[in-house]
């Protein structure tokens, strides 16, 4: 993406991930019926969400020996058992394909095999969080495509999207963020331990 996509996005935190997402063209004017019933949607999705990941544990070494004893393990045999759920339901669900995304609070750029239209409205069906296959449903409006190679980049800014559905996508976005974060510092620790072992074998035989 170009330096005009990051003006797209704002100058907040982006999202940036692999997603299965769909998308289908609506009319300007989307029923208020069917808009209760997306924010609805969307609001209890985004917060089990932010159920799952309060409770997500990186690996059964961090279950065990981070936190109280065992409430952290209750939490570890939860996801277990959610992954093993999950795998059962992703046969039983049309699952779309994964598309690279980057994404703020305002809007969202992919690239598209087919164009689409500037101004058409559209409705994305994004899933967050693969082990709970349920999409949340984000009406929006094409902004911009441009031709690169055989794609289109493709910007949509999301439309009717009240606050308390607003907050919660800021939230996602802050948690992934936050992540990265704890994983590149992780990286570069194992990585600088894994350099001083190559280079002092001994040093590390004496700490264990």
């Amino acid at each position: 993406m170009t330096a005009e996509n990051n003006d797209q996005l704002g100058a907040g935190l982006v999202y940036e991930d692999i997603v299965p997402m769909r998308w289908k063209e609506v009319g300007k004017e989307i029923p208020v019926s069917q808009l209760v019933r997306i924010h609805e949607s969307n609001e209890e999705i985004l917060r089990f969400i932010s159920v799952l990941d309060e409770c997500r544990s990186e690996s059964p070494s961090e279950a065990y020996g981070a936190g109280p004893g065992d409430l952290t393990r209750i939490e570890y045999k939860m996801n277990l058992i959610l992954d093993l759920v999950s795998r059962i339901l992703v046969h039983h669900v049309d699952m779309p394909r994964m598309i690279p995304v980057r994404m703020s609070g305002t809007g969202i750029l992919w690239k598209c095999d087919e164009p689409l239209n500037p101004g058409q409205y559209v409705l994305l069906d994004i899933y967050f969080y693969q082990k709970y296959p349920r999409p949340i449903v984000l009406p929006g409006k094409v902004q911009s495509v441009e031709k690169t190679g055989n794609e289109y980049d493709t910007w949509v800014s999301f439309e009717y999207i009240n606050d308390t559905v607003r907050r919660w996508l800021d939230k996602l976005i802050f948690r992934q963020h936050r992540r990265g974060i704890a994983y590149a510092r992780r990286y570069t620790h194992d990585k600088e331990q894994s350099e001083n072992h190559r280079t002092n074998p001994d040093s590390f035989n004496e700490e264990n």
